[in-house]
């Protein structure tokens, strides 16, 4: 007697439990690492805005105490070590909207102060970060600052001349012609020309005049001194898509003319290349003199 012939089981379709267990278990790990990676992307974020933040203010805070030394000759409240040095400069509409504290908390969450100090030449600002890190990377974003576990600590001579010979502060307004006797007290010069020492060395090398330009404008190239040759660089500055149609790329050509430059910003987008206007990019240009 024949049997029927009994044929194989046919394999269930689908994942099994431990299949989907496995499955799971890998993706929560993944999960997690890029939480990780992403929490620890918007705290180096975070600590970098605040340095910034923090940085800026502690200059502007000086700024103002050395220009309350230029109307008063003294520091603000330098009998009293500037102890209340805050108040005094906002008494004297100095401070322009620098806040008294930093972007820092302390360990009951309240931002902690900036504190000012001072000597016979130098003024002082301190602020307490959250933690060494922190503070070591503030350091780093004011020259000469120093960093003391998780305080930071920056000098800022009085602006006088440095060698003591009586010097004026030198306004940075173009009013008053440079002498071998200013000082730059710490700050910049913008727009100079023909920058030259004592020792015949020129600065211009290193100053650069920058601007925003839109497609189209003629930049003037500056009389350089002899044997240094004008130069430009250009960058983008703001760009968007024409109006309906996507944005596939930007091109910065330049036109160089017998005394200036032409710069122009060519768009490419969905129908092809045209000009940019003053909605669709603005180009940054600078400008230096070089060897």
């Amino acid at each position: 007697m024949k049997h029927p012939r009994t044929e194989p089981c046919a394999r269930q379709s689908g994942f099994s439990l431990l299949e989907l267990a496995v499955t799971l278990t890998l993706f929560s790990i993944l999960a997690g690492t890029l939480q990780l990676s992403m929490t620890r992307r918007l705290t180096d974020d975070i600590e970098r805005d605040q340095a910034e933040q923090a940085a800026g203010e502690i200059y502007r805070l000086a700024n103002a105490a050395q220009h309350y030394f230029i109307d008063e000759g003294e520091w603000p409240l330098e009998t009293l070590l500037c102890e209340g040095a805050y108040v005094e400069l906002g008494a004297h509409n100095l401070l322009k909207g620098v806040p008294r504290h930093s972007p820092y908390l302390d360990a009951e969450e309240n931002q902690t102060e900036y504190v000012m100090s001072c000597d016979s030449s130098h003024f002082t600002v301190a602020v307490t970060t959250e933690n060494a890190e922190q503070a070591a990377g503030l350091a780093r974003k004011i020259p000469g600052a120093s960093a003391a576990d998780t305080t930071v600590t920056a000098h800022y001579p009085k602006p006088a001349d440095a060698g003591g010979g009586g010097g004026e502060f030198m306004p940075l307004d173009g009013s008053a012609t440079p002498t071998a006797t200013w000082n730059l007290g710490n700050q910049y010069l913008f727009g100079a020309r023909d920058v030259v020492t004592e020792t015949g060395q020129t600065l211009l090398n290193s100053v650069q005049f920058a601007t925003v330009a839109n497609h189209g404008d003629l930049i003037r190239k500056p009389t350089c001194p002899q044997g240094m040759e004008p130069r430009i660089l250009t960058a983008l500055n703001r760009v968007s898509a024409p109006s309906g149609r996507a944005l596939h790329g930007i091109q910065l050509p330049m036109d160089d003319l017998a005394d200036s430059w032409r710069v122009r910003a060519v768009i490419t987008g969905s129908g092809g290349e045209e000009d940019a206007t003053t909605d669709t990019a603005a180009i940054a240009v600078f400008v230096k003199c070089s060897y």
